[in-house]
């Protein structure tokens, strides 16, 4: 078994840390380029009108939000290491499995938050879907 391109997808911390840092350290065992990928994920509706927050804003802010996730991981873990980053708008889903297909990796790291019974039935798991629509192998870190 033998990795040339490695993905990881990565959420929030402190999860991402745990799974970016064991893709580091997979990435230097097999001598592979690395790749790491941030879905903003915008929900059809921004809480009321109320809240003030034009579409616009929300993006404008998660997109901020993701850059500096991005850039606290690989000033931490990455070292000399050099990272292509991915940050695309839409569903994590669809997204990382396009990610995928564009950066040609063979494995694809993400976490998981573990959730079982009610939540995992009515919010799916995205970890599975991804399991089920990339063309490559999947490391799931707890």
């Amino acid at each position: 078994m033998s990795y040339s391109k490695i993905l990881v997808a990565v959420e929030e911390l402190p999860l991402a840390e745990k799974v970016f840092e064991r893709a580091i350290e997979l990435s230097k065992i097999f001598n592979a380029e690395i790749g790491i990928i941030h879905v903003i994920n915008i929900p059809t509706s921004i809480g009321t009108m109320d809240a003030a927050i034009l579409p616009q804003e929300a993006l404008d802010f998660s997109k901020k939000t993701g850059e500096n996730l991005l850039k606290t991981l690989i000033d931490k873990y990455a070292g000399d290491k050099k990272i292509e980053q991915f940050m695309p708008v839409g569903s994590p889903v669809s997204e990382v499995a396009s990610t995928v297909k564009e950066f040609g990796n063979d494995l694809l790291i993400v976490g998981t938050h573990a959730r079982s019974g009610f939540s995992k039935f009515f919010l799916g798991s995205i970890e599975e879907q991804l399991v089920s629509n990339v063309e490559c192998e999947v490391l799931v870190i707890k």
